[in-house]
């Protein structure tokens, strides 16, 4: 006798929920990109000027190459020297290596 639990789910509600899941992507990657356009305007790699007249508005993006280069490569910098950290950093003693260190060494009693 089977006694697994099946559900019936409605291929409507499984429709939904792939719409929701593209939805929440989708906002995702706009929040993305707005994150990223705003830091980009906090740090300086890219700056909107504008120069309008009575009948148009002239909108200039400058875009700073060398900042966002000297940026880039800090960020690089600093993402190695804290993996060399990691790695330089004795890690804590796990089980393993605490039964292999208790074969080898005999019991205080017996020193």
């Amino acid at each position: 006798m089977d006694h697994a639990i099946r559900l019936n789910v409605p291929r409507a509600q499984a429709q939904y929920s792939k719409e929701g899941l593209l939805k929440g992507m989708f906002v995702a990657l706009v929040l993305l990109v707005a994150v990223v356009v705003g830091l980009g305007f906090y740090r300086g790699w890219w700056s909107l000027a504008s120069n309008s007249t009575d009948t148009t508005v002239h909108l200039n993006v400058t875009v700073d190459k060398d900042k966002l280069q000297e940026d880039k490569n800090n960020a690089l910098e600093k993402v190695q020297h804290l993996g060399h950290q990691m790695k330089d950093k004795p890690s804590a003693p796990t089980e393993k290596s605490m039964d292999k260190a208790a074969h080898v060494l005999p019991p205080q009693s017996q020193r």
